[in-house]
Parts: C-alpha cells; structure tokens; sequence
C-alpha cells in the first residue's frame, strides 16, 4: 500500500498544481491537498 503522502507534491506552494507522483485511480483521495480524483491519473501527470 502505498502511503498518502506519497501520491502527489506540490512544486511551488504559491501555485495551484499538484503532480502525481504515481498512477493514481479514479476515487483515490489525496488528502494533503483535499482532493478526490475524478479519473484515472498517469504519474507525472498534474492535479489541477
């Protein structure tokens, strides 16, 4: 399992994006940032 606040980083906290930082599946919380993904998300790939 992999641990919550390893799933995404916020580069710049001035700015609205969030990378994930491994594939993410639609209904994955990610709570540090207070989201719920909608869809299935690639690593690598931004949270907006």
């Amino acid at each position: 399992m992999v641990k919550t606040d390893l799933l995404a980083i916020r580069l710049n906290p001035l700015d609205n994006v969030v990378v994930a930082r491994v594939e993410l599946s639609a209904g994955t919380e990610v709570p540090q940032e207070g989201v719920t993904c909608r869809n299935k998300i690639h690593s690598l790939k931004p949270l907006l």
